[in-house]
Protein backbone atom coordinates (compact mmCIF):
# COMPACT_ATOMS: atom_id res chain seq x y z
CA UNK A 1 0.00 0.00 0.00
CA UNK A 2 1.40 3.43 -0.69
CA UNK A 3 1.59 6.49 1.51
CA UNK A 4 -1.59 8.46 -0.30
CA UNK A 5 -3.66 5.00 1.06
CA UNK A 6 -2.31 4.72 4.10
CA UNK A 7 -3.01 8.00 5.06
CA UNK A 8 -6.59 7.99 3.61
CA UNK A 9 -6.99 4.71 5.77
CA UNK A 10 -6.02 6.09 9.33
CA UNK A 11 -8.47 6.51 11.64
CA UNK A 12 -9.71 9.28 14.23
CA UNK A 13 -7.17 10.63 16.29
CA UNK A 14 -8.94 9.38 19.81
CA UNK A 15 -9.42 6.18 18.07
CA UNK A 16 -5.49 6.03 17.44
CA UNK A 17 -4.55 7.37 21.43
CA UNK A 18 -6.95 4.30 22.67
CA UNK A 19 -5.56 1.78 20.50
CA UNK A 20 -1.99 2.91 21.72
CA UNK A 21 -2.98 2.77 25.53
CA UNK A 22 -4.71 -0.33 25.15
CA UNK A 23 -1.68 -1.87 23.44
CA UNK A 24 0.41 -0.24 26.49
CA UNK A 25 -1.75 -2.03 28.92
CA UNK A 26 -1.80 -5.33 27.40
CA UNK A 27 2.30 -5.28 27.00
CA UNK A 28 2.56 -4.68 30.54
CA UNK A 29 0.45 -7.83 31.51
CA UNK A 30 2.25 -9.65 29.54
CA UNK A 31 -0.31 -10.25 26.62
CA UNK A 32 2.28 -9.29 23.82
CA UNK A 33 5.64 -10.92 22.55
CA UNK A 34 8.23 -8.63 21.21
CA UNK A 35 11.29 -9.86 19.40
CA UNK A 36 14.79 -8.40 20.16
CA UNK A 37 15.45 -4.88 18.48
CA UNK A 38 17.94 -4.82 16.00
CA UNK A 39 19.70 -1.30 15.49
CA UNK A 40 22.46 -0.06 12.65
CA UNK A 41 24.17 3.23 13.44
CA UNK A 42 25.22 4.41 9.53
CA UNK A 43 28.45 6.89 10.00
CA UNK A 44 29.70 6.44 6.64
CA UNK A 45 28.46 9.90 5.19
CA UNK A 46 29.32 12.90 7.55
CA UNK A 47 26.74 15.15 5.85
CA UNK A 48 24.11 12.30 6.38
CA UNK A 49 24.01 10.74 9.95
CA UNK A 50 21.23 7.96 10.62
CA UNK A 51 20.18 5.01 12.49
CA UNK A 52 17.80 2.12 11.75
CA UNK A 53 16.23 -0.08 13.85
CA UNK A 54 13.96 -3.05 13.36
CA UNK A 55 11.07 -4.31 15.98
CA UNK A 56 8.25 -6.59 16.16
CA UNK A 57 5.86 -7.98 17.96
CA UNK A 58 2.44 -9.61 18.37
CA UNK A 59 -0.14 -9.79 20.83
CA UNK A 60 -1.09 -13.22 21.64
CA UNK A 61 -4.55 -14.35 20.25
CA UNK A 62 -4.84 -11.56 17.30
CA UNK A 63 -4.40 -11.87 14.02
CA UNK A 64 -1.42 -10.31 12.92
CA UNK A 65 2.14 -10.14 13.60
CA UNK A 66 4.09 -6.59 12.28
CA UNK A 67 8.07 -6.24 11.31
CA UNK A 68 8.58 -2.39 11.44
CA UNK A 69 11.91 -0.70 10.08
CA UNK A 70 12.54 2.63 10.74
CA UNK A 71 14.93 5.11 10.30
CA UNK A 72 16.14 8.41 11.38
CA UNK A 73 18.50 10.57 8.65
CA UNK A 74 18.60 14.24 10.87
CA UNK A 75 19.61 16.31 8.17
CA UNK A 76 17.16 14.90 5.75
CA UNK A 77 14.91 18.19 5.24
CA UNK A 78 17.77 20.63 5.92
CA UNK A 79 19.92 18.95 3.03
CA UNK A 80 16.80 18.63 0.80
CA UNK A 81 14.98 21.91 2.01
CA UNK A 82 12.09 19.82 3.25
CA UNK A 83 11.89 17.56 0.16
CA UNK A 84 12.51 14.52 2.10
CA UNK A 85 11.41 13.53 5.45
CA UNK A 86 13.53 12.79 8.34
CA UNK A 87 12.18 9.28 9.32
CA UNK A 88 11.86 6.73 6.68
CA UNK A 89 10.32 2.96 6.74
CA UNK A 90 7.96 0.25 6.47
CA UNK A 91 5.84 -2.03 8.10
CA UNK A 92 5.24 -5.40 7.11
CA UNK A 93 1.90 -7.14 8.06
CA UNK A 94 1.58 -11.24 8.33
CA UNK A 95 -1.00 -13.70 9.70
CA UNK A 96 -0.58 -15.49 12.97
CA UNK A 97 -1.95 -18.35 11.37
CA UNK A 98 -0.08 -19.25 8.39
CA UNK A 99 2.79 -16.27 8.58
CA UNK A 100 1.47 -15.46 5.09
CA UNK A 101 2.46 -11.84 4.32
CA UNK A 102 -0.54 -9.75 4.83
CA UNK A 103 0.45 -6.44 3.26
CA UNK A 104 3.43 -3.69 3.07
CA UNK A 105 2.63 -0.92 3.99
CA UNK A 106 5.18 1.90 2.28
CA UNK A 107 4.62 4.97 5.28
CA UNK A 108 7.76 6.02 4.61
CA UNK A 109 8.10 5.86 8.43
CA UNK A 110 4.85 8.31 9.02
CA UNK A 111 3.16 5.13 11.02
CA UNK A 112 6.61 5.06 13.12
CA UNK A 113 6.12 9.06 13.92
CA UNK A 114 2.44 9.28 14.63
CA UNK A 115 2.87 5.77 17.16
CA UNK A 116 5.27 7.53 18.77
CA UNK A 117 3.38 10.75 19.14
CA UNK A 118 0.32 9.27 19.70
CA UNK A 119 2.07 7.42 22.94
CA UNK A 120 2.94 11.30 24.05
CA UNK A 121 -0.45 12.51 23.99
CA UNK A 122 -1.64 8.95 25.78
CA UNK A 123 1.05 9.99 28.43
CA UNK A 124 -0.02 13.76 28.47
CA UNK A 125 -3.22 12.62 28.78
CA UNK A 126 -3.02 10.50 31.75
CA UNK A 127 -0.31 12.07 33.70
CA UNK A 128 -0.53 15.84 33.17
CA UNK A 129 -1.53 18.36 35.84
CA UNK A 130 -5.61 19.41 35.79
CA UNK A 131 -4.49 23.13 34.40
CA UNK A 132 -2.18 22.60 31.38
CA UNK A 133 -0.83 26.23 30.75
CA UNK A 134 2.35 25.55 28.97
CA UNK A 135 3.63 23.14 26.87
CA UNK A 136 7.31 23.12 25.60
CA UNK A 137 9.35 20.91 22.63
CA UNK A 138 12.50 20.58 22.56
CA UNK A 139 12.83 19.15 19.14
CA UNK A 140 10.79 20.45 15.93
CA UNK A 141 10.56 17.51 13.85
CA UNK A 142 8.27 14.69 12.29
CA UNK A 143 7.56 13.90 15.52
CA UNK A 144 7.71 16.87 17.66
CA UNK A 145 5.33 18.70 14.87
CA UNK A 146 2.83 15.72 14.86
CA UNK A 147 2.71 15.94 18.79
CA UNK A 148 1.75 18.88 18.69
CA UNK A 149 -1.05 18.27 16.44
CA UNK A 150 -2.67 15.89 18.12
CA UNK A 151 -2.43 17.65 21.47
CA UNK A 152 -4.08 20.48 20.29
CA UNK A 153 -7.99 18.82 21.36
CA UNK A 154 -5.74 18.28 24.48
CA UNK A 155 -4.82 21.39 26.20
CA UNK A 156 -6.95 23.86 23.29
CA UNK A 157 -5.91 26.70 25.77
CA UNK A 158 -1.88 25.71 26.24
CA UNK A 159 1.00 28.34 24.70
CA UNK A 160 3.63 26.41 23.54
CA UNK A 161 7.09 26.71 23.27
CA UNK A 162 9.84 25.41 20.91
CA UNK A 163 13.31 24.99 20.31
CA UNK A 164 15.22 23.33 17.60
CA UNK A 165 18.48 23.49 16.72
CA UNK A 166 17.55 24.45 12.77
CA UNK A 167 15.65 27.92 12.91
CA UNK A 168 13.77 26.48 9.55
CA UNK A 169 12.35 23.45 11.39
CA UNK A 170 11.51 25.59 14.03
CA UNK A 171 9.60 27.88 11.88
CA UNK A 172 7.75 25.14 9.96
CA UNK A 173 6.85 24.04 13.44
CA UNK A 174 5.32 27.42 14.24
CA UNK A 175 3.43 27.85 10.87
CA UNK A 176 1.41 24.05 11.73
CA UNK A 177 0.82 24.75 14.66
CA UNK A 178 -0.46 27.90 14.44
CA UNK A 179 -2.60 26.85 11.14
CA UNK A 180 -4.11 24.15 13.90
CA UNK A 181 -5.45 26.54 15.70
CA UNK A 182 -2.96 27.79 18.42
CA UNK A 183 -3.17 31.00 19.61
CA UNK A 184 0.46 30.80 20.90
CA UNK A 185 3.10 29.35 19.29
CA UNK A 186 6.67 31.08 20.49
CA UNK A 187 10.26 29.92 18.79
CA UNK A 188 13.23 29.95 21.98
CA UNK A 189 16.37 30.33 21.55
CA UNK A 190 17.73 27.67 23.62
CA UNK A 191 16.24 24.22 25.29
CA UNK A 192 16.56 25.65 28.70
CA UNK A 193 13.60 28.41 27.65
CA UNK A 194 10.99 25.56 27.75
CA UNK A 195 11.96 24.34 31.64
CA UNK A 196 8.82 26.57 33.58
CA UNK A 197 6.58 24.25 30.68
CA UNK A 198 3.84 22.37 32.49
CA UNK A 199 4.11 19.45 29.60
CA UNK A 200 7.67 19.22 28.11
CA UNK A 201 8.20 16.51 24.77
CA UNK A 202 11.90 15.88 23.84
CA UNK A 203 12.05 14.60 20.31
CA UNK A 204 15.57 14.90 19.21
CA UNK A 205 18.62 12.02 18.10
CA UNK A 206 20.90 13.89 20.70
CA UNK A 207 23.57 12.03 22.16
CA UNK A 208 24.31 14.61 24.95
CA UNK A 209 21.67 16.16 27.60
CA UNK A 210 19.64 19.31 26.00
CA UNK A 211 17.53 19.91 28.91
CA UNK A 212 19.20 20.36 32.26
CA UNK A 213 16.22 20.89 34.94
CA UNK A 214 12.38 21.24 34.88
CA UNK A 215 10.17 22.82 37.45
CA UNK A 216 8.65 21.00 40.02
CA UNK A 217 5.39 19.18 38.68
CA UNK A 218 6.50 19.44 35.31
CA UNK A 219 5.63 16.55 33.08
CA UNK A 220 8.99 15.32 30.83
CA UNK A 221 7.83 13.44 27.87
CA UNK A 222 11.52 11.76 26.55
CA UNK A 223 11.26 10.19 23.14
CA UNK A 224 14.46 10.60 21.52
CA UNK A 225 16.80 8.00 23.19
CA UNK A 226 15.36 5.24 21.23
CA UNK A 227 18.84 3.10 21.01
CA UNK A 228 21.95 3.43 22.67
CA UNK A 229 24.25 6.52 22.84
CA UNK A 230 21.65 8.98 22.89
CA UNK A 231 20.30 11.35 25.78
CA UNK A 232 18.20 14.72 25.94
CA UNK A 233 18.19 14.99 29.68
CA UNK A 234 20.02 16.10 32.20
CA UNK A 235 20.68 14.25 35.80
CA UNK A 236 18.73 16.97 37.33
CA UNK A 237 15.65 16.66 35.58
CA UNK A 238 14.94 13.64 37.17
CA UNK A 239 15.84 14.72 40.96
CA UNK A 240 12.80 13.85 43.56
CA UNK A 241 10.82 12.80 39.91
CA UNK A 242 8.14 9.99 39.39
CA UNK A 243 9.83 7.58 36.52
CA UNK A 244 7.63 6.41 34.15
CA UNK A 245 8.86 4.09 31.35
CA UNK A 246 7.35 2.12 28.42
CA UNK A 247 9.38 -1.19 28.76
CA UNK A 248 10.86 -1.38 31.55
CA UNK A 249 13.49 -3.99 30.53
CA UNK A 250 14.16 -2.15 27.37
CA UNK A 251 14.59 1.17 29.14
CA UNK A 252 17.39 -0.42 31.30
CA UNK A 253 19.26 -1.59 28.20
CA UNK A 254 18.99 1.90 26.14
CA UNK A 255 17.03 5.33 27.09
CA UNK A 256 17.27 8.04 29.66
CA UNK A 257 16.69 5.56 32.71
CA UNK A 258 19.93 3.78 31.71
CA UNK A 259 21.90 7.24 32.49
CA UNK A 260 19.74 7.94 35.40
CA UNK A 261 20.33 5.08 36.88
CA UNK A 262 23.91 4.86 36.44
CA UNK A 263 24.31 8.25 37.98
CA UNK A 264 22.67 7.34 40.83
CA UNK A 265 19.49 9.54 40.16
CA UNK A 266 16.88 6.72 39.65
CA UNK A 267 16.77 3.09 41.47
CA UNK A 268 16.15 0.14 38.76
CA UNK A 269 13.21 -0.75 41.44
CA UNK A 270 11.96 2.81 41.17
CA UNK A 271 10.89 2.69 37.60
CA UNK A 272 7.51 1.88 36.71
CA UNK A 273 5.88 0.43 33.52
CA UNK A 274 3.49 2.71 31.79
CA UNK A 275 0.91 0.30 31.00
CA UNK A 276 0.33 -0.71 34.41
CA UNK A 277 -0.25 2.74 35.57
CA UNK A 278 -2.65 3.23 32.29
CA UNK A 279 -4.47 -0.19 33.81
CA UNK A 280 -5.54 2.57 35.93
CA UNK A 281 -6.66 5.39 33.83
CA UNK A 282 -10.64 6.77 33.77
CA UNK A 283 -12.69 6.50 30.33
CA UNK A 284 -10.93 9.95 29.88
CA UNK A 285 -7.65 8.43 29.70
CA UNK A 286 -6.80 10.05 33.16
CA UNK A 287 -4.54 8.61 35.59
CA UNK A 288 -5.86 9.16 39.95
CA UNK A 289 -2.79 10.96 40.10
CA UNK A 290 -3.94 11.69 43.75
CA UNK A 291 -4.57 8.32 44.90
CA UNK A 292 -0.86 7.03 43.05
CA UNK A 293 0.79 9.74 45.29
CA UNK A 294 1.86 11.66 41.56
CA UNK A 295 -0.04 14.63 41.85
CA UNK A 296 2.27 17.66 42.21
CA UNK A 297 5.12 15.80 41.62
CA UNK A 298 7.39 16.08 39.12
CA UNK A 299 7.37 13.14 36.29
CA UNK A 300 9.76 11.63 34.01
CA UNK A 301 8.88 9.28 30.79
CA UNK A 302 11.15 7.24 29.30
CA UNK A 303 9.83 6.35 25.82
CA UNK A 304 11.79 4.23 24.02
CA UNK A 305 9.35 2.56 21.48
CA UNK A 306 7.98 -0.61 22.20
CA UNK A 307 6.78 -3.07 19.07
CA UNK A 308 3.45 -3.19 20.27
CA UNK A 309 2.92 0.10 19.03
CA UNK A 310 3.70 -0.88 15.88
CA UNK A 311 1.16 -3.92 15.81
CA UNK A 312 -1.44 -1.39 17.23
CA UNK A 313 -1.31 0.96 14.42
CA UNK A 314 -0.31 -1.12 11.54
CA UNK A 315 -3.61 -3.24 12.72
CA UNK A 316 -5.73 -0.57 12.24
CA UNK A 317 -4.33 0.94 9.23
CA UNK A 318 -4.43 -2.56 7.74
CA UNK A 319 -8.51 -3.52 8.34
CA UNK A 320 -9.40 -0.17 7.46
CA UNK A 321 -7.84 -1.02 3.89
CA UNK A 322 -8.62 -4.08 4.01
CA UNK A 323 -12.52 -3.08 4.65
CA UNK A 324 -12.32 -0.59 2.14
CA UNK A 325 -10.73 -3.05 -0.87
CA UNK A 326 -13.61 -4.97 -0.17
CA UNK A 327 -16.28 -2.69 -0.78
CA UNK A 328 -14.43 -1.58 -3.84
CA UNK A 329 -14.81 -5.39 -4.86
CA UNK A 330 -18.31 -5.38 -4.18
CA UNK A 331 -19.98 -5.73 -7.64
CA UNK A 332 -22.08 -2.18 -8.46
CA UNK A 333 -25.68 -2.45 -7.63
CA UNK A 334 -28.09 -2.01 -10.66
CA UNK A 335 -30.05 1.08 -11.64
CA UNK A 336 -32.85 -0.46 -9.64
CA UNK A 337 -31.30 -0.88 -7.04
CA UNK A 338 -30.19 1.68 -4.16
CA UNK A 339 -26.22 1.89 -2.90
CA UNK A 340 -25.61 2.78 0.53
CA UNK A 341 -21.57 2.58 -0.45
CA UNK A 342 -19.81 5.93 -0.34
CA UNK A 343 -19.39 7.87 -3.69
Amino acid sequence: YAIEQIRAALPSTAKILNAIQAGFVEFSKDRVVVGNVSHLKFEGHTKHPGDMCVKSGYVRGDEFFVVKVASGWPNNQTNTKGAVSNSQGCMLVFSQTTGELQAVLADGGELTDIRTSAAACVCARALAPSKVQTIGFVGAGCVGSLTGLMMRKLFPEAKLLVWSRSKITSGTFKAKMEARGWQSVTVVGDAADVRECDVIVTSTPSETPLLMEVKKGAVVIALGADCKGKRELGPNVFKGACVVCDSKAQCLEFGECVHAVAEGKVRENGVAELGVLLAMAGEDGKMPLDRLGMEGKTTVVDLTGVAVQDVSIASLVYESLSQAKHLDADPSPSPTQSSSLPK
